[in-house]
């Protein structure tokens, strides 16, 4: 018997071969390896600014003075050309480029930013990753601003003053991070685990549950928004408000000028606890 569903699909597929074939573009199914290497003078460096099209970025802290970048993947056209750097007084900036390949592109190019940097207090760190994971490790900013249009974002021992995390498809997850935070999720689940809990904390998804945990002993306030039976409150806070989507309480001890966890979960559960 004749699959039908396999029969069309192969049809698909090899009127789709012939279309590119007959436009001059042809399938790819070659690529060059990118190996490169580059170091940098940390010390006068205080911002990093990073921008992949495609591809995983990883930072963490070295045991030097050095900034240790390393770019791996395969390349279709020219290996050289994928990676370009730039020094703008204590700027450095990083980019990863999609070559742009017209046709049927059969090969993963699987390129790996990782930066390697000192273990300091840097002014700001701020990425931007089109397709890929990005992980952040024992890390230390005044400011931090992640965006992700497609891919993990994930955090480990972060501490800095404010930090911004904007994900369009993908997890956020964020352990043992400090500092005044605005996450900002249209679809995924949305992980948070605070160090300590003394400044502001807004998350808003779109799409997906969100989970917060914070130290038992935190004096804070609370704002949450969620469909109606979908949040799980697992602290002990006075309510002044807790009907339909909207729940409004505050921790014992809390003021008006006790932090506030402002959390709007769309279409989602909201959990929060204690540790």
């Amino acid at each position: 018997m004749i699959n039908v569903k396999k029969t069309i699909a192969f049809a698909g597929l090899g009127l789709g071969l012939i279309t590119v074939f007959a436009s001059g573009c042809g399938v790819i199914t070659q690529a060059k390896e990118v190996h490169k290497k580059l170091t940098f003078d940390g010390k006068s460096i205080q911002t990093l600014n990073i921008k992949v099209d495609r591809g995983d970025i990883e930072l963490e802290h070295s045991n030097d003075d050095q900034i240790t970048l390393t770019l791996t993947g395969r390349a279709v056209k020219d290996p050289e050309s994928v990676l370009n750097t730039s020094l703008d007084g204590s700027t450095l900036n990083v980019q990863v480029k999609d070559e742009g390949i017209i046709g049927v592109n059969l090969v993963n190019s699987d390129y790996k930013l990782k930066l390697k940097v000192p273990k300091k207090v840097f002014e700001q760190v701020q990425t931007t990753n089109l397709l890929g994971d990005t992980t952040l490790t024992d890390f230390e900013s005044k400011n931090l601003d992640l965006t992700a249009k497609n891919g993990l974002i994930s955090i480990h021992d972060y501490k800095g003053e404010t930090y911004h995390i904007k994900n369009t498809l993908g997890k956020i997850e964020m352990m043992n991070v400090t500092g005044r935070g605005d996450i900002d999720q249209s679809n995924g689940t949305v992980n948070i685990d605070l160090a300590e809990f003394k400044q502001d904390l807004t998350v808003n998804s779109t799409l997906g549950a969100v989970s917060v945990r914070l130290p038992s002993d935190s004096i804070f306030r609370l704002e949450s928004q969620t469909m109606p039976n979908r949040d799980e409150i697992k602290l002990p806070l006075v309510f002044s408000q807790k009907e339909g989507e909207r729940q409004t309480g505050t921790s014992m001890k809390a003021d008006d000028r006790s932090p506030l966890l402002k959390v709007k979960a769309s279409n989602g559960k909201f959990v929060l606890e204690g540790k």
